[in-house]
C-alpha cells in the first residue's frame, strides 16, 4: 500500500487479475508488445526518474523546434518506447490477489449495503461505460445535491502513484474507505456495514476464502477486496496502442497529427506523459478555482478512455474536449502559481484543434466490460478458492 515507485516488492498479474502465465484466451487487455514489467526498489525508482527526464529533453526540444505531422515518423522509435504499456499489473505484497478475492471485491463495488441509506454503492459513480466515470460536471452527494469534484477515471488505476483530485492519498487500500465513509457520499458506518455483511451467509464464507490467514469480515479486508478488483480495471487496447506495436496504419493522418502536436507544438506531453499520458504530479492548470484559497493544484488525470469521461478538469468546467483544448490555447488564467509546463502564448488554429481532438478520441475504443466474476464460482465452489 506504499509509494508503487518505492521500495515497495509487488507480485504482478496480468490484466484481469490472471496470474501471470497462465492461460490468456479470456483476456482483455493484454497489449501485443511486451516490455519488462516494472520492478521493485531502487531499480522501478530510477528508471521512472530517468524517463520522467527523457520525455522532459524530447518535449523541451521539440517545443523549441516546432513539430508538424510531417515530423511524426522521425519521433516514431522514440515516441513508441515511451508510449508502451506494460503487460502486467502490479499488486502490493500485503494484497496478492486471488480469483475469490477479486470476485469479492467486485461484489462489494456494486454492494449498496455499504451505503448508509442502502442506496448507493461505489458503481453509483464508476459506470464501466464510461470509463468508470459517471458523466456529471461534478459527482452527485447522497441527498442528489453536487460535490465539488468531478468524478475521476478507475481505468489503470493500479498504476497510479496518488489518488483522489488533490494527490492525498496514496494507495487504493487506503482510498476505499475515503467515499464510503464520506458524510456527503455514501456515509457509511463500519459497525452497520459489518452488521449487514456479517447477516450475509455467502458473504461471510466468501471473505473466509479470499482472506484464509484472517478469515473475518473486517475493514481492512473489505477495503484490499476492493482495491484487488479495481486493480483489473485495464483499459483495453486503443489504436496508439497498435501503433505502438507498429502498425503504422493504426492512426490515420489527423490522429498521426494530433499526436505530434500532442508531444510537440502543444506541449500536452510535459504533464500527460508515459503511457497512461500523465505524470502524476500536481500542477495548476489556471483555472478558475473560486474562493481565493482554493486548492489550485490538482493531480493529472491519465488519458486512456479520456473521451468518455467528460465533463472534463477537476471541477467539470470543460463540456468538452475541444473546451479543454481552448483552455489551453490562451483560456488559462495566468498567475504565479501556474504550472511552468503549461505552454504560454500557444495558438492554435481550428486544424490543429481538431487533430489534437481527434488523437484524443483515439485513445478511447468502444468499452469492453468482461463479465463480472461470481464469489459462487470463485469463492464458494468445491475447488480452491485460491486466496
Amino acid at each position: 500500500g506504499s509509494d508503487p515507485e518505492g521500495p515497495t516488492p509487488c507480485t504482478t498479474v496480468e490484466p484481469g487479475g490472471r496470474p501471470a502465465g497462465s492461460d490468456p484466451k479470456s483476456d482483455v487487455g493484454v497489449l501485443p508488445t511486451p516490455i519488462p514489467a516494472p520492478r521493485g526498489g531502487g531499480e522501478r525508482r530510477l528508471a521512472a526518474v530517468a524517463a520522467r527526464l527523457l520525455v522532459g529533453m524530447l518535449a523541451a526540444a521539440l517545443w523549441t523546434q516546432g513539430v508538424t505531422a510531417g515530423d511524426a515518423p522521425a519521433l516514431t522509435g522514440v515516441w513508441r518506447q515511451l508510449l508502451a504499456r506494460p503487460t502486467s499489473v502490479p499488486h502490493p505484497a500485503d494484497n496478492p490477489p486471488s480469483t475469490c478475492r477479486i470476485a469479492l471485491g467486485a461484489a462489494l463495488f456494486r454492494d449498496t449495503r455499504l451505503s448508509r441509506h442502502g442506496d448507493r454503492s461505489c458503481a453509483s459513480c464508476h459506470d464501466p461505460d464510461r470509463a468508470f466515470t459517471d458523466g456529471r460536471a461534478t459527482a452527485a452527494a447522497h441527498d442528489g445535491s453536487a460535490l465539488a469534484r468531478n468524478t475521476p477515471s478507475l481505468l489503470d488505476v493500479a498504476f497510479a502513484t496518488s489518488l483522489h483530485w488533490d494527490g492525498r492519498v496514496g494507495s487504493l487500500e487506503e482510498q476505499a474507505w475515503l467515499p464510503i465513509a464520506a458524510p456527503d457520499e455514501m456515509a457509511g458506518q463500519w459497525p452497520r456495514i459489518a452488521a449487514a455483511l456479517d447477516a450475509d451467509r455467502e458473504l461471510r464464507a466468501a471473505f473466509a476464502a479470499a482472506f484464509p490467514t484472517s478469515p473475518t469480515i473486517s475493514a481492512a479486508n473489505l477495503a484490499k477486496a476492493l482495491a484487488a478488483y479495481e486493480r483489473t480495471l485495464v483499459s483495453p487496447p486503443n489504436r496508439l496502442d497498435r501503433w505502438v506495436a507498429g502498425d503504422d496504419d493504426a492512426l490515420d493522418a489527423d490522429e498521426l497529427a494530433g499526436l505530434a502536436l500532442f508531444v510537440g507544438k502543444a506541449g500536452c506531453v510535459g504533464c500527460h506523459s508515459g503511457w497512461r499520458l500523465t505524470d502524476g504530479r500536481m500542477h495548476d492548470i489556471g483555472l478558475a478555482t473560486g474562493p481565493e484559497d482554493a486548492p489550485r493544484a490538482m493531480r493529472t488525470p491519465a488519458l486512456r478512455g479520456v473521451a468518455r469521461t467528460g465533463p472534463f478538469m477537476h471541477d467539470g468546467s470543460k463540456p468538452t474536449l475541444a473546451d479543454v483544448i481552448d483552455h489551453y490555447s490562451g483560456g488559462f488564467i495566468r498567475r504565479p502559481t501556474l504550472s511552468g509546463n503549461v505552454v504560454r502564448g500557444l495558438t492554435l488554429d481550428a486544424a490543429e484543434k481538431r487533430r489534437l481532438v481527434a488523437f484524443l478520441e483515439a485513445l478511447s475504443p468502444e468499452p469492453v466490460t468482461p463479465p463480472l466474476p461470481s464469489i459462487r464460482q470463485h469463492c464458494l465452489s468445491s475447488g480452491p478458492a485460491g486466496g
